[in-house]
């Protein structure tokens, strides 16, 4: 696999000593054959982890930057604590990849590290000695509710086209199911469920743990005018393309840009602002947070409570207004 030589992850002026009459590899890959590994795990991923459309491909890119940014100083099976450490470290800085961003591509070599180790294609897992990054926590921005009702507007008058129409389901299904990108893309047409008068969806999350999540009437009635239009396809996907594939997370999240630029919202849009705007209104109205964590997807409510602060925000207003 080649790179381009300008490639701002170019490690060429790294140097990085080695000693080959030490080295004891159990194989000798070629660079045709790093490809046909990343191949290899993509598959089992998908068939055996069961693994999302969305994240497959999130995994099989992360992959794919990394051997591009390091075959020319050994083969996959050499590669040392050192090398991928400096490529985080490029990431951070030449990308400007926030630290959660470089510790989901770090979470992505381990596990294709302790898979080639698995079977046996490497005598050592270079990755087991790295560990993440801190992340600082972080307040949630979202959106307010007059926010969200222009922003439903804005899109509704889209509705004209096909792809407008598309646009805005995606949309309202993010507002009023918290789902995320990923799993919104995973979606399939038979996780959009009515039994008599109540509608839900089925989400498969992380570590492909599905719930059930009860849509919003609105959120339904986007969803059966979106099904009149949606592209003949012999996708099981719910979003397919005009040319009948199923979406990717990049592509919802450029669309959901451009859709802020063109209604002038003055925040950056994204799927998690929508999750985040749809966890902090349930908060406000008084929801139990272990009911939104559920909602959510939430393993634990540890990280549910980054929305408890909302709450005491709507209390320290009441008290202000004593005399």
């Amino acid at each position: 696999m080649k790179t381009g030589n300008n490639s701002d992850l170019n490690l060429r002026n790294h140097k990085v000593a080695h000693n080959s009459a030490k080295r004891r590899p159990s194989i000798r890959l070629g660079e045709d054959d790093v490809a046909d590994h990343i191949d290899r795990f993509r598959d089992y991923i998908r068939i055996q982890r069961n693994l999302s459309p969305g994240t497959i491909t999130e995994y099989t890119r992360d992959l794919r930057l990394f051997e591009e940014a390091t075959h020319h100083l050994c083969l996959l099976h050499e590669i040392r604590p050192s090398h991928i450490e400096n490529f985080l470290k490029l990431l951070r800085e030449k990308r400007g990849l926030a630290p959660g961003s470089v510790n989901r591509k770090l979470a992505v070599l381990k596990s294709f590290y302790r898979w080639m180790l698995r079977q046996g294609l490497i005598d050592h897992c270079p990755t087991e000695a790295l560990f993440a990054a801190k992340v600082p926590e972080r307040l949630p921005i979202y959106l307010t509710r007059e926010e969200v009702t222009r922003l439903l507007a804005f899109t509704r008058a889209l509705c004209n086209t096909a792809r407008g129409k598309s646009l805005h389901t995606m949309t309202s299904l993010l507002y009023y199911t918290g789902m995320r990108a990923s799993e919104l893309v995973g979606l399939n047409l038979t996780d959009i469920q009515r039994d008599g008068d109540k509608q839900m969806v089925r989400i498969r999350g992380k570590g492909d743990k599905e719930r059930v999540v009860p849509l919003h009437q609105k959120a339904y009635d986007d969803v059966q005018r979106y099904l009149a239009i949606r592209p003949d396809s012999d996708s099981a996907a719910l979003f397919v393309s005009p040319g009948g594939n199923r979406f990717h997370r990049q592509q919802i999240n450029q669309r959901l840009r451009t859709v802020a630029n063109d209604l002038g919202l003055g925040k950056r849009l994204t799927p998690h602002k929508l999750r985040h705007s749809f966890a902090s209104h349930l908060i406000q109205a008084d929801y139990d947070i272990s009911l939104v964590a559920e909602l959510l997807g939430h393993a634990s409510l540890n990280t549910t409570r980054i929305y408890a602060h909302l709450r005491m925000a709507d209390l320290q207003r009441a008290v202000a207004t004593l005399h």
